[in-house]
């Protein structure tokens, strides 16, 4: 009797072996198999096949839409970005590797790619607060952002202060000066003053020509401008379209030939790849 009641008792162990919830064996999978993924960031091809390996299950944790927005970031496909940040963040609490740091960065990054740069400017925030795990690349990113979205210069004077108060550089200094500009106050100096400064630092000639974009006050400095901009060499897509558009969206353009030249730019740094090319074009 007691020798089948301990067979018996054997074979239900065995069966609740065989039997228990797949959820919670192929969740305990698909996280080492994110392990091995989140370790092989710099190998394309383990990345992808430790993904493929934790299968559906891996969707259960924010590590798996982190590694895709990382692959999104590295080769420029931003489709489905903003569904993975989305899913991320309503996981958050089930992760296993990563900390908020991490998930606000990410998510702070893949907004601002988007253009959705209030979205963006919460987690930027939150990410920077860490002590420990401050960086300049973040604040100047952080930076950057605040100034896309248009905020009050109220929103951004206490950001560019932190970060000035953290690092001196001449990235800060481009942002210092930056804020005088927009704002018509030498809280950090006078502009010019600090546009000097950058060039005798060998700060990059292209965003020393976006700054003094702002200097540019009527029509005939514009067009003086506008021409010297066409002769300069190893300007890029980015920063050209920058200057270019700025300089339309201070002024009204009376003159054609100006007005031609500033259209030929924006083809030439690739205005058809810009969000802001139709308000542009309809200018």
């Amino acid at each position: 009797m007691r020798k089948k009641y301990f067979i018996a008792v054997l074979a239900v162990i065995f069966c609740c072996a065989i039997y228990s919830p797949a959820n919670a064996s192929d969740s305990e999978i698909a996280k080492t198999y994110l392990r091995r993924a989140m370790a092989s960031r710099d190998n394309p091809q383990i990345l992808l096949r430790m993904i493929n390996e934790a299968k559906e299950y891996a969707a259960c944790f924010p590590e798996y839409e982190f590694l895709q927005l990382e692959k999104c970031h590295k080769v420029g496909d931003f489709y489905n970005a903003e569904m993975y940040v989305k899913n991320m963040l309503a996981k958050r609490n089930k992760a296993f590797l990563l900390d908020s740091y991490d998930i606000d960065l990410q998510a702070a990054q893949t907004y601002h790619h988007l253009h959705f740069y209030k979205e963006a400017l919460p987690f930027y925030k939150s990410a920077v607060a860490v002590t420990g795990r401050r960086t300049k690349d973040n604040y100047l990113t952080y930076l950057s952002c605040l100034f896309s979205s248009g905020i009050s210069a109220s929103g951004v004077l206490p950001v560019l202060r932190e970060a000035s108060a953290l690092f001196s550089d001449s990235e800060i200094v481009f942002y210092q000066t930056l804020y005088s500009l927009k704002t018509a106050t030498a809280y950090f100096g006078n502009p010019t003053d600090l546009i000097r400064q950058l060039e005798n630092n060998g700060y990059l000639p292209q965003e020393i020509q976006y700054l003094k974009s702002f200097l540019v006050k009527n029509q005939n400095d514009l067009g003086k401008f506008v021409a010297d901009l066409e002769q300069m060499q190893n300007v890029s897509a980015k920063w050209g379209r920058n200057i270019v558009y700025g300089l339309m969206e201070r002024f009204t353009i009376t003159d054609e030939n100006i007005l031609r030249n500033c259209l030929s730019l924006w083809k030439k740094y690739d205005g058809n790849s810009d969000v802001r090319t139709f308000r542009f074009l309809t200018y």
